[in-house]
C-alpha cells in the first residue's frame, strides 16, 4: 500500500471520526497531487455538507461526477444534499441515476423517496421508501422516513406502526420518537405523544421541535404549567420557534404574566418590512386568537404565510362531473370532525333536516370522531348518507367526495383542531365553501366562498379575503329550533350563587378573557357590590389563576364563583340564572351568544374591526337589540354599568328579548337554509357558465 493510500484510509477514519478540519487537510493535499481524483473531491463535498456549506458541496460532487460519472454514490450522495436544500427536482433526477447505475442502491431509493415527498408525490415516495426497505430492511431511519411520508397521507396508523419499527431496530433515535408522538397526537391520543416527546428530549436535550411538540400535548391534557416550561425551553433553544404557542398555552391557563408583550412580538413579526415566505409561520388560528386586537389585513397575512408553505406540494385532482346537472338534484357534502356531542353539532343539525330533497342531495363527510349522542344522530338521519372517512388518506377521502359527484363541498372547520384542509387541497369538488367553523381566511385558492353576513366581514372587507364572501341577508350562524334544554327547575343555590346578588355571567372558553377585559369586568364588581362573576370550572389552574388576578385587583376572589361543565341541556337551562352576559375581546363568543340569547339573557358586546370578535354584534343586531353593542371599550362599560344600576330596565329589556327570541326566524334554521340554498344556486349557476367565484352581495337574495 503506497503512502498516499495510507493517507486516504487515515482522513476517512479522521472523517468518520469527526476530526474534521484534519480530515480536510489530508484530502486537499491529495488533491494538489492527484487532481482529477473524483473520490477525492467526492470526499471534500460531503464534508463540505457537513460543515453546511452546500454551494461547495454541490460544486465539489459534480465536478467528481464530471470525472467519474458511472459512481452511484456520488449521484446518490448529490441526491441527499439537493433534498437537504429543497431542490426535489434535481435530488429526484440525480437518484434516478444511482438507480439506473446501480439498481439495488437502497439509499438512492431512500433519496428519491425523500425528492417525491417534497413533490407532494406522495404514493410513488412510498414505493420508493418501500423499494428501500426491500432492498435494506434493517436500516431504521427508511422506516422513519416512510412513516413521515404515510402520515402526511393522513394514514396515521400505518405511520406509527412505521414508526415503532424504526425504534425496533434503533431505540435511541429521537426523530423517530419525536415523529411517534405527531402521529399519536393526531389520533388524539395526548398521554402516549407526551410520553414519547419526553423520550425524545432524553435522547437528544437540545430537539427544540421535540420541546415545541410537548408543550403540545400539555395543553391537550390541560397541563398548562408543563406547557409553558416547555415551549420556554424550546423558545431558549431556538429563539422565536414557539413564541405563538407559548402565547396560546399561557392563554389557555390564564397566566398572564408578559403575555401580552408577547403576543405584540409575534404581531411585530408580520408588520415587519423584512416579513416574508422564510419569516417564522404561525398556526392561523393561534394568530386568530391572540389577545390583542389585530387587523383583518394581519389576520390574512399569517394565514397565506401559512398556507403557502403547507399546501405547495398537494397536487388537485381532475375530472369533475362533466354533464350539465342543473336540472338534476345539487349535491352538496359537509366535511367536519365535530360530528358528535360539540358545539358546532349543536348549531347546525336542523341544516341537514330543513334542505328540499327534491333539490338536494346531502353527503356528512366526518373526519373525526362520532358518539351515540341525540345531536350525532339527528345529523346523520338528515343526511342522505354519511360517510365516515376518519381514517382514510387525505388522498383517498377526496376521492370519494369526488365520486360521489359533491358539486358544493362545505367545509365547517378551517384551521381549527381536527381539520383537515390537505382534502380540500386536492380538490374533490368543483365549488368549495368556508362555513361556521372557522372566522377567519384561510389564505388559499382552493376555498371559493366563505359564508358571512355584513356585519361579521363588511363589504369592504373583501379585499382581506381569499375567498369570495357570500353575504347572507340576515345572520351567517345557523341555529337550531330544536334544541334541547332542561325543563327541570334550576336554582341559584346549586351552583353555589347567591340568592339575592346581580350576576354578571361568560360561559366563554377561558383563553378568550385577556388582561385587559379582566380590568373591566372587575371594575364592575368594585362598582356594584352586589355583584358575582359567574365563571366556568374547565381547570384548577385556569380558576386559581383568575383568583389571584382579581386580588390583584382590589376583588375579594370569592366574588368569583365557578361552576363546572354540564351537559347540553342543563347547560343551557342554568343560563336562566344570570342577569347579564359579558362578552369577551377580541375573540368574542359565537356559540355561548346566541346560547345566552336564545334563553332570553342580555348580553353585552364589544364589535372590533375582525370577523372573530363580531359574531355576537350579529347576532345581536339581528334581533334587534343594537343598544347592546359598543363600539369601544368605554362605550363597552358604559352600557353594562347602566344596565347593572337600572334594574327594572334591565328586566324590560330582559321581557323584550325573550319574547323576541320566541317569534324570531333566528332560532330556526328553516329561514337560513333558504338562504344558503339561494346562495347554492348563485354559486352552481356561476359555475356552469364557466364564470370565476366572484362575491354574492346581500341584495341579492329574496326578500
Amino acid at each position: 500500500m503506497d503512502r498516499d493510500q495510507i493517507l486516504l484510509e487515515r482522513a476517512i477514519a479522521l472523517h468518520q471520526a469527526g476530526n474534521l478540519a484534519e480530515a480536510e487537510n489530508i484530502y486537499r493535499d491529495l488533491l494538489q497531487r492527484h487532481p482529477q481524483n473524483a473520490q477525492l473531491l467526492h470526499f471534500l463535498g460531503i464534508l463540505a455538507s457537513s460543515r453546511e456549506n452546500p454551494e461547495q458541496a454541490i460544486a465539489m460532487i459534480q465536478e467528481a461526477i464530471r470525472i467519474d460519472p458511472r459512481r452511484a454514490e456520488f449521484h446518490s450522495n448529490l441526491s441527499t444534499i439537493f433534498n437537504e436544500q429543497g431542490l426535489a427536482n434535481e435530488a429526484l433526477n440525480s437518484a434516478r441515476q444511482a438507480i439506473y447505475l446501480e439498481p439495488n442502491f437502497a439509499e438512492a431509493y431512500n433519496n428519491a423517496g425523500n425528492a417525491l415527498h417534497q413533490l407532494g408525490d406522495f404514493l410513488r415516495a412510498t414505493e420508493a421508501y418501500r423499494q428501500a426497505i426491500a432492498i435494506s430492511p434493517n436500516y431504521a431511519m427508511f422506516y422513519c422516513n416512510l412513516g413521515n411520508n404515510l402520515r402526511s397521507q393522513g394514514d396515521v396508523s400505518a405511520a406509527i406502526t412505521s414508526y415503532e419499527q424504526c425504534l425496533r431496530l434503533k431505540q435511541d433515535s429521537p426523530e423517530a420518537y419525536n415523529n411517534l408522538g405527531i402521529a399519536w397526537m393526531d389520533l388524539g391520543l395526548h398521554d402516549r405523544a407526551a410520553q414519547a416527546f419526553s423520550l425524545a428530549i432524553q435522547l437528544s436535550p437540545t430537539n427544540a421541535d421535540a420541546y415545541k411538540n410537548l408543550g403540545n400535548a400539555w395543553v391537550e391534557l390541560g397541563m398548562y404549567a408543563e406547557a409553558t416550561e416547555a415551549y420556554k425551553k424550546a423558545d431558549e433553544i431556538k429563539v422565536g420557534s414557539a413564541s405563538a404557542e407559548l402565547i396560546f398555552a399561557k392563554q389557555h391557563a390564564c397566566d398572564w404574566n408578559g403575555l401580552l408583550d408577547l403576543a405584540q412580538s409575534v404581531i411585530s413579526q408580520f408588520t415587519s418590512p423584512d416579513f416574508g415566505l422564510t419569516s417564522p409561520s404561525v398556526v392561523p388560528f393561534a394568530f386568530l386568537t391572540l389577545p390583542v386586537a389585530t387587523s383583518a389585513a394581519l389576520q390574512q397575512r399569517s394565514a397565506l404565510a401559512w398556507s403557502q408553505r403547507k399546501f405547495k406540494t398537494i397536487q388537485p385532482l381532475r375530472d369533475y362531473p362533466k354533464v350539465n346537472r342543473s336540472a338534476e338534484k345539487l349535491r352538496v357534502g359537509y366535511l367536519s370532525s365535530d360530528f358528535y356531542a360539540h358545539a358546532t353539532s349543536y348549531l347546525i343539525a336542523e341544516l341537514f333536516e330543513q334542505h328540499r330533497r327534491e333539490r338536494y342531495e346531502v353527503f356528512g363527510y366526518s373526519i373525526g370522531k362520532t358518539d351515540q349522542s341525540p345531536v350525532a344522530q339527528r345529523i346523520k338521519r338528515g343526511c342522505d348518507a354519511f360517510i365516515d372517512l376518519s381514517a382514510t388518506t387525505h388522498l383517498a377521502a377526496a376521492k370519494r367526495i369526488q365520486d360521489d359527484g359533491v358539486q358544493i363541498l362545505v367545509d365547517l372547520k378551517g384551521y381549527t383542531r381536527g381539520s383537515r384542509p390537505e382534502i380540500l387541497a386536492h380538490r374533490p369538488a368543483p365549488i368549495q365553501v368556508s362555513y361556521l367553523g372557522y372566522p377567519g381566511t384561510m389564505g388559499v385558492n382552493f376555498i371559493d366562498y366563505i359564508v358571512v353576513d355584513d356585519c361579521v366581514v363588511p363589504p369592504n372587507h373583501q379585499s382581506y379575503f381569499t375567498e369570495q364572501r357570500v353575504a347572507l341577508p340576515s345572520c351567517y350562524q345557523v341555529n337550531d329550533r330544536q334544541i334541547e334544554i332542561a325543563s327541570d327547575h334550576v336554582n341559584r343555590s346549586q351552583y353555589g350563587l347567591p340568592e339575592h346578588v346581580f350576576v354578571f355571567n361568560s360561559w366563554c372558553n377561558p383563553y378568550k378573557i385577556t388582561p385587559t377585559m379582566f380590568d373591566v369586568w372587575t371594575r364592575f364588581l368594585r362598582e356594584i357590590p352586589d355583584s358575582v362573576l359567574w365563571l366556568i370550572d374547565s381547570n384548577p389552574t385556569i380558576t386559581q389563576n383568575l383568583k389571584y388576578e382579581a386580588s390583584l385587583r382590589g376583588v375579594d376572589p370569592s366574588r368569583l364563583i365557578f361552576s363546572r361543565p354540564q351537559p347540553s341541556p342543563i347547560h343551557l337551562a342554568r343560563h336562566r340564572l344570570a342577569d347579564l352576559v359579558l362578552d369577551t375581546f377580541p375573540v368574542g363568543a359565537h356559540t355561548t351568544a346566541s346560547d345566552a340569547l336564545r334563553l332570553g339573557v342580555p348580553m353585552v358586546t364589544l364589535k372590533g374591526e375582525t370577523f372573530v370578535s363580531r359574531v355576537a354584534s350579529s347576532l345581536l343586531l339581528e334581533l334587534g337589540f343594537p343598544e347592546l353593542v359598543a363600539n369601544s371599550l368605554g362605550e363597552y362599560e358604559k352600557i353594562v354599568l347602566t344596565l347593572s344600576n337600572q334594574r327594572s330596565s334591565l328586566q324590560n329589556l330582559r321581557e323584550r328579548l325573550s319574547q323576541t327570541v320566541r317569534e324570531h326566524p333566528l332560532f330556526s334554521a328553516k329561514r337560513f337554509t333558504r338562504h344558503l340554498e339561494h346562495a347554492f344556486e348563485l354559486m352552481w349557476t356561476r359555475h356552469l357558465r364557466g364564470e370565476v367565484p366572484k362575491p354574492i352581495l346581500s341584495e341579492e337574495f329574496p326578500k
